[in-house]
């Protein structure tokens, strides 16, 4: 038979595990949920970046003064600086509430 004490550790120990496994599904959801919302802002301005590119071409006269700009592949260099960019941004902010976490777990404990 346990004594009193050794009930209560059992106890706010499981609860603690239980908090721990609710923490984790929720940052889990949430970076998930992050993920997708990048890949549709990647792929919604995949889908409308070209469209504005021919649209650029024809009012274009050449005098931006840059190779880039007037090539055709300027909407493929855009969604591809955007989406590199959007991925580090996903990164620190993932990086960013997991320190946060780790920071609530150890004041916690």
């Amino acid at each position: 038979m346990r004594s009193s004490d050794e009930q209560m550790n059992a106890i706010l120990e499981k609860a603690a595990q239980n908090r721990s496994k609710k923490r984790m599904k929720a940052r889990v959801l949430r970076e998930a949920g992050l993920s997708f919302l990048c890949l549709c802002l990647i792929v919604c301005a995949a889908f409308f970046i070209p469209g504005a590119d021919e649209m650029r071409q024809e009012s274009s006269t050449g005098a931006f003064g840059s190779l880039i700009l007037s090539s055709p592949y300027l909407g493929y260099i855009v969604i591809g600086t955007l989406s590199f960019a959007l991925g580090v941004c996903l990164t620190l902010l993932c990086l960013h509430l997991r320190a946060k976490e780790k920071g609530e777990k150890t004041n916690d404990d």
